[in-house]
């Protein structure tokens, strides 16, 4: 990964200089820094902005837990792996994880009791999500739509290998162009998977048990 060539700066434990605020940490980092947070007793609340190409990369995805309004990626090339996400509130962009950037990785996670679980704003895309487990959110499991402002289409993004259940919509939403939807196991939401783009790629997922269906392309 690029974030592991640089530093590390630690948040939580008992190691000299380390910080006790991942905002902090996330502040004093630079491009190609990893940030290691330490599960500690707590969950460590407060809103999480990354604006610099780093690897957030939490202790245990049990048990580091981040409780705010939004956990917002900026920055192109960011990892983010080995969180619990949850309960960002109720208003409709308070998703638990908020890409903005390109070329970022969501790998690993519980995203767990938050308005969406991810949703995918980035104007270029190329964002890889996979390997989390997507449950109890209110709205959509993932909602990859693009930068709605500037009107562009983000594009070949990967959704692969996700647990995504128990979410009040859409399990999927995806308004973009060339998605591939692989090997995820989606049950007892809303829906299934619901796309715009007739070029997406969806092959080999696990779908039941959703309340409107399986796949709408």
């Amino acid at each position: 990964l690029p974030a592991s060539r640089g530093n590390w700066l630690y948040v939580g434990g008992n190691g000299p200089g380390n910080y006790t605020r991942i905002q902090d940490a996330l502040d004093n980092a630079s491009d190609g820094d990893t940030v290691f947070v330490y599960h500690n007793n707590l969950p460590y609340y407060g809103n999480v902005s990354i604006n610099h190409s780093i690897h957030l990369l939490g202790e245990n995805r049990n048990s580091t837990i981040i409780i705010g309004r939004i956990v917002q990626i900026n920055a192109n090339n960011v990892t983010m792996s080995n969180f619990t996400v949850q309960n960002s509130g109720s208003y409709p962009d308070y998703a638990g994880i908020v890409v903005e950037g390109n070329y970022a990785v969501i790998v690993h996670n519980n995203i767990l009791n938050n308005n969406d679980g991810i949703d995918v704003n980035s104007d270029i895309g190329h964002d890889i999500i996979s390997y989390n487990n997507i449950s109890n959110n209110r709205g959509m499991g993932i909602y990859i739509v693009g930068d709605l402002w500037d009107n562009l289409t983000t594009s070949e993004n990967v959704i692969q290998g996700n647990i995504i259940s128990h979410n009040g919509a859409d399990a999927i939403g995806s308004g973009t162009y060339k998605t591939k939807i692989l090997n995820n196991k989606i049950f007892n939401n809303g829906g299934g998977i619901v796309c715009d783009s007739s070029y997406d790629e969806i092959c080999y997922n696990e779908i039941y048990s959703n309340n409107y269906g399986g796949v709408k392309c």
